[in-house]
């Protein structure tokens, strides 16, 4: 799945958790940085859980900068 993808469902079903990998996580921050990308409205998301590779710090930091979500 595109990273836009997981943003509109997110959007769609106003999912409060998303349990993902670190490699999506960061696909998922590249779509929304992108110049033409349209807004996401993820507000409902409280948190992910990030399993499977380790979540890089600089991936973390990103995240929680631009979406105010915790990564557990």
């Amino acid at each position: 799945i595109e990273a836009a993808a997981w943003f509109e469902q997110i959007a769609k079903y106003k999912a409060t958790q998303f349990v993902t990998v670190p490699t999506t996580i960061a696909k998922m921050l590249e779509a929304a940085q992108a110049a033409n990308a349209p807004g996401y409205d993820i507000g409902s998301l409280h948190s992910m859980v990030s399993a499977g590779e380790a979540l890089p710090a600089r991936v973390y930091r990103a995240w929680r900068d631009r979406f105010h979500a915790e990564i557990y």
